[in-house]
């Protein structure tokens, strides 16, 4: 008969950290408008090289795609005015916003409305350029002010009074978190900074459901995946696909996740002189992990955590007289997991790599009992290791 054979050993903790980053930043005023009807574009010009230019494109399509806005990005190496002030394309739901970030301090946005008929030209202070917290306060400023725009509010300007403000000489940058409407009206106050979603609420936009008061960003995560493991020369590797969901919150540079991890192993096959068998592994981890990136596109993280293996035991025929295969079973068997990921992607999708190491908790055997005494077949390694490639969307 083969079986299965555990004895207790001493079991490993794992433990988890938490960070927290809080980081401010507010929006100016605009007139609360309604949700744009389907149909209306917005041609969205970045110009120059500003950093994260493709993570705040990004950022823009997401969002003004909430608000029913097909957005199409455009580069330019310098933003003249009489681009600006063209008639446009005539059409009655297409804007155009200019994206300009001279400076780490301040972001210029100008804003023309459908057929040129009215003008927006506004200035934001930034803390630190289009970092994380950055590229949230101007997303939300050209979301709000497209809206306002497509809307059937009579917020703007002309386009003599539009062009009388580009010709004048550009002002100080306002304080970090506050926008200010350039142009004929009086300006609004400088206020303290607040967190995103409070700005958001001032200058009528929707805030994404992301973002958090502290400038930091929750996102869920789904990806399959396929893992390979290593458990000894008697066993030899095993593979198969997975899946993973996750929680991550992450800031300017740090991350923290919890992930859920599932995986099934192809049978493996003992063969012996006296009697084969199979055996197949399905697992079960639960993660935390702590990560740093060093840029909005990649980032790497070390996972903490735990879970179990659930190893189905088909003995087949016997090859010889003394041996009786026993039923097929199950065991469960706890066991350790660390982990180090590297990721790269987009903001919405990832590709990563990872290696880790599973520590079995128990000491698992697999034997033959005869008549005689039980005979030693395999012996996984206590310390498996193993690597996975994942392919993951952000939610």
């Amino acid at each position: 008969m083969m079986r299965a054979r555990s004895c207790a050993r001493v079991a490993a903790a794992v433990g988890a950290a938490t960070i927290a980053s809080s980081i401010a930043v507010t929006a100016a005023r605009a007139a609360s408008p309604e949700r744009a009807s389907p149909g209306a574009t917005a041609v969205v010009v970045l110009v120059g090289a500003p950093p994260h230019a493709a993570d705040l494109a990004d950022l823009l399509t997401e969002l003004l795609g909430r608000k029913g806005v097909a957005v199409r990005i455009a580069h330019e190496p310098a933003f003249r005015a009489a681009d600006l002030l063209a008639p446009g394309d005539g059409r009655d739901r297409s804007v155009s916003v200019f994206v300009e970030v001279p400076s780490d301090r301040v972001a210029r946005l100008s804003f023309r409305g459908p057929r040129a008929a009215r003008f927006l030209l506004r200035e934001l202070g930034l803390g630190n350029g289009l970092d994380d917290v950055g590229r949230e306060a101007v997303a939300q400023v050209v979301e709000s002010s497209v809206a306002v725009l497509l809307s059937y509010s009579s917020e703007g300007m002309s386009r003599d009074e539009a062009s009388a403000v580009l010709a004048s000489a550009p002002s100080a940058p306002p304080a970090p978190g506050t926008v200010v409407d350039r142009g004929p009206r009086p300006a609004p106050p400088a206020r303290p900074a607040a967190a995103p979603a409070a700005a958001a609420r001032a200058t009528g936009g929707t805030p994404p459901n992301r973002a958090t008061a502290g400038g930091a960003v929750w996102r869920g995560w789904l990806a399959p995946r396929y893992s390979l493991a290593y458990a000894g020369r008697e066993l030899g590797p095993a593979h198969g696909p997975g899946a993973e969901a996750a929680l991550e919150r992450a800031g300017a540079h740090l991350l923290v996740r919890a992930r859920l991890v599932a995986e099934r192993r192809f049978v493996q096959e003992i063969t012996t002189t006296a009697l084969d068998a199979d055996v197949r592994d399905d697992s079960a981890r639960v993660l935390i992990e702590l990560g740093w990136a060093p840029d909005a596109r990649q980032a790497i993280s070390l996972g903490l955590g735990f879970g179990a293996d659930m190893t189905a035991v088909q003995p087949g025929a016997a090859r010889a007289t003394d041996v009786m295969p026993a039923a097929a079973t199950t065991h469960v068997v706890p066991v350790a997991r660390t982990e180090l990921r590297y990721e790269i992607g987009g903001a919405a999708w990832r590709v990563a790599a990872l290696l880790f190491a599973d520590l079995s908790l128990f000491d698992t055997h697999y034997d033959i009992v005869r008549a005689g005494g039980a005979e030693r077949l395999a012996t996984p390694w206590p310390v498996r290791p193993g690597a996975a490639v994942v392919v993951g969307w952000r939610i």
